[in-house]
């Protein structure tokens, strides 16, 4: 079960991205600096790659303080006068894991072209196409047989964080300390998850805030791939407005906790608890799921969905569904 292996083994593919960015990511994020006066960063890519865009462009919100957003590639293309404004000095960055993705790499064709935005590709896969199209490219040269994309998002997510903190002048210590804790992480996450009985439940939610959003939809995505589970991500107040009337004894709903949100979201849990809900929580503290302690808000993002995908293990043994052939998906859509 080569999907298994590449979600537990992943902190060979974390050290050897954390060596990466520390050999050519100076360079790279200098370049990008000298572009910090430009009106806005959009990062794109397509199913879990934009949901990497989503915690990207939150963390950048947080760190350089210049307007950033995620857009789905596929309305750069079918929509792009509703996502778009022309006359815009714009930096874009592109998620692939293969680095052949259609929609991907039309819309950063667009964004290049049509545009004018300096161009950033990360991908996994060496000589891809999206290296002749994009102005710079960072090759992780992860790979991975999986059709649900599980360290190279982990991979991707961690190179993106990294360089924003370069960009921002700011340290990558606490990050890599991160990387040093995901076999620790690995083994409480299996530890929970092997407690749970897992057949009991009919649908997942979960939930977070800011840029553990984008992580909470890829491991709503994971469960849908690996075990083909009713799961949904919501950040995670809004789930009081309408969701929260499928909660029951048959949910499980995980919750992605933060410092800043600790006292709000302790609120709901024990409000969806109350429901019948099991809840668990994700967290620094106070949490069912211990995360590193010493990570400053949002640069652990590509940490807190290693036990979403464990989850999405956990649930296709249960169902006994093999993870390495999902239904109807292929490891590379193309047009």
């Amino acid at each position: 079960m080569h999907t298994e292996q590449e979600i537990i083994h992943q902190t060979e593919t974390l050290i050897s991205t954390v060596s990466l960015i520390e050999r050519q990511g100076s360079e790279l994020a200098a370049v990008l600096s000298d572009q910090i006066a430009c009106d806005e960063l959009i990062f794109t890519g397509c199913g879990s790659s934009y949901y990497i865009a989503l915690s990207a462009a939150a963390y950048a919100n947080r760190v350089l303080k210049i307007p950033s957003r995620a857009l789905v590639s596929s309305e750069i293309l079918l929509s792009p006068e509703t996502v778009l404004l022309k006359e815009r000095r714009r930096v874009a960055v592109v998620f692939s894991r293969s680095g052949e993705t259609t929609e991907a790499l039309l819309a950063a064709k667009k964004l290049k072209d049509e545009y004018g935005s300096l161009l950033l590709g990360i991908t996994c896969t060496p000589e891809s196409t999206v290296s002749t199209i994009a102005d710079f490219v960072l090759d992780l040269n992860v790979p991975e047989e999986s059709v649900a994309m599980t360290r190279t998002f982990t991979a991707m997510l961690l190179s993106i964080t990294m360089l924003i903190n370069k960009m921002g002048a700011k340290s990558n210590t606490h990050v890599k300390e991160c990387v040093n804790e995901v076999p620790s992480l690995i083994g409480i996450s299996r530890g929970c998850f092997d407690a749970l009985d897992l057949s009991l439940y009919e649908h997942v939610e979960l939930l977070g805030t800011g840029e553990l959003v984008g992580v909470v939809y890829e491991g709503a995505l994971k469960c849908k791939e690996m075990a083909k589970c009713l799961a949904t991500g919501y950040p995670a107040m809004d789930y009081r407005h309408g969701p929260k009337t499928l909660a029951s004894s048959k949910t499980l709903i995980i919750i992605q906790k933060t410092r800043s949100s600790e006292n709000s979201l302790s609120t709901l849990t024990e409000e969806l608890r109350g429901i019948g809900a099991t809840v668990l929580t994700i967290g620094p503290q106070n949490s069912d799921i211990i995360t590193c302690e010493k990570t400053d808000e949002g640069e652990d993002a590509f940490y807190r969905v290693v036990p979403l995908q464990l989850l999405s293990l956990a649930l296709s043994k249960v169902k006994g569904l093999d993870p390495d052939n999902p239904a109807n998906l292929t490891r590379v859509v193309k047009l």
